[in-house]
C-alpha cells in the first residue's frame, strides 16, 4: 500500500517532465525535421537519407530516455532492508542473528539493520538507501545503487535527442537566412531556444554527477580511478551499460562484504 501511494506520488510532480517530453518530442517530429525535410532538395539523396537516420536516432533515443526515467521512478532506488531479503539475511538479522559477513558494519538505530559506507538513512523513504546520492523531490525517492544507472541514462539520452534536434533546427533556419524573420521561423526559434536551454541543463548536470561521482562514500580514491568504477557499476558490457536494466544491487554497494565467504574464521 505504502508502495503504490509512493509511486502516486511520484506521478505528480512528473507530470511537468511528461510535459516538457512531450513538447520536445512535438517539436522535433512535427515542426523541426519535416520542414528540414521539405526545405532539402530531393535530388540529394545523401541529406534524405541523414534526414531518416536522424528520425531513427531520435525516435530511439526519445524511447530510450522514457524507459530510463520511469525505471528510475519505480524501481527499489536500493533499500537495505529489501536488499538483505532479497539476499535471504533479514529474517536472520531480524532474530538477531547478524551474518559473519556483516559483523563488522555499524547498525541504524532506525531501521535495526547493519549498513555499509555510503549508505544513509532517508527520513522521506523512511529507510536506508545503499550507496544514496540524494533524494530527488521529482521522482519522489532517493537516486541510490539501484536506479542511479537509470537515473543518469535518462538524462544522457535526453542529452542526445536535444542535440540532435536542435542541430536540425539551426541547419534548416540557416537555410531560410534569406527570409529568417516569417512567422513560422520565429516560432521555429523559439522551439530551439527552449531546446538549448534544455540541453544546457541536462550536461550541466550531467557534469556534476560526474564531478562528484557517488561512490559508497570513498573520496579518496584518484578521479580516474573512481571514474572507472562508476562506469563499471553501469554493467559488464557496453549494451548492458546502456540500458536500465538493474535486477541486483551493484558490487558498490556493500564494500567491504564478501557474501560469498560467510564462514566462521
Amino acid at each position: 500500500m505504502r508502495r503504490s501511494f509512493r509511486i502516486l506520488i511520484a506521478l505528480l510532480p512528473n507530470l511537468l517532465i511528461v510535459f516538457l517530453a512531450g513538447c520536445a518530442c512535438a517539436s522535433t517530429f512535427l515542426i523541426i525535421l519535416p520542414n528540414l525535410q521539405q526545405k532539402i532538395s530531393e535530388d540529394s539523396f545523401f541529406l534524405q537519407a541523414m534526414i531518416y537516420l536522424i528520425y531513427a536516432i531520435c525516435a530511439l533515443t526519445f524511447a530510450l530516455y522514457l524507459w530510463c526515467w520511469v525505471t528510475a521512478v519505480v524501481v527499489d532506488p536500493g533499500s537495505v532492508i529489501e536488499d538483505l531479503k532479497r539476499k535471504g539475511v533479514y529474517g536472520q538479522i531480524q532474530k538477531g542473528q547478524i551474518p559473519h559477513c556483516l559483523k563488522h558494519l555499524k547498525i541504524c538505530p532506525i531501521c535495526n539493520v547493519p549498513v555499509p559506507n555510503g549508505t544513509v538513512h532517508c527520513d522521506s523513504c523512511e529507510c536506508c538507501m545503499l550507496r544514496c546520492d540524494h533524494h530527488c523531490p521529482i521522482i519522489a525517492q532517493c537516486v541510490a545503487d539501484r536506479n542511479m544507472k537509470s537515473f543518469c541514462l535518462s538524462f544522457f539520452y535526453a542529452s542526445i535527442f536535444l542535440l540532435f534536434s536542435e542541430t536540425c533546427g539551426i541547419y534548416y533556419l540557416f537555410l531560410c537566412k534569406d527570409n529568417l524573420f516569417n512567422i513560422k521561423n520565429i516560432v521555429l526559434m523559439i522551439v530551439i531556444l527552449y531546446e538549448v536551454i534544455g540541453t544546457v541543463s541536462l550536461i550541466s548536470f550531467i557534469v556534476s554527477i560526474l564531478c562528484n561521482m557517488p561512490e559508497s562514500g570513498v573520496k579518496i580514491l584518484p578521479r580516474s580511478i573512481r571514474f572507472h568504477k562508476f562506469l563499471k557499476s553501469f554493467g559488464k558490457n557496453w549494451y548492458s551499460r546502456m540500458l536500465p536494466i538493474a535486477n541486483n544491487t551493484t558490487l558498490l554497494a556493500w564494500p567491504g562484504v564478501s557474501w560469498y565467504n560467510d564462514e566462521e574464521p
